[in-house]
């Protein structure tokens, strides 16, 4: 998976796709999403988990052809739970 670049606090992962039509956008956004999780717990765990998550960014860049590269810029911050 081409990895992007990383700084304090998030991970940005670039993703390969083909254009989805109107009709599927919503379900490709879906996955995207996903995938940019799965990728950051992949190279985070088990120092970080889904719930230090904060936020998910998802840009497009047109590659032409009917492809594109979605650029998911995943936010994340330390939870930490109080012990009783």
């Amino acid at each position: 998976m081409p990895r992007g670049e990383e700084g304090p606090g998030w991970s940005e992962y670039v993703l390969p796709a083909l254009r989805p039509t109107r009709a599927m956008a919503e379900r490709e956004l879906g996955f995207i999403v996903e995938r940019a999780v799965a990728n950051f717990l992949r190279e985070h765990a088990p120092l970080y988990q889904r719930k230090d998550i904060t936020g998910i960014l998802i840009d497009e860049e047109p590659m032409g052809g009917g492809f594109v590269n979605y650029k998911a810029k995943v936010s994340y911050t330390k939870v930490v739970e109080d012990q009783i």
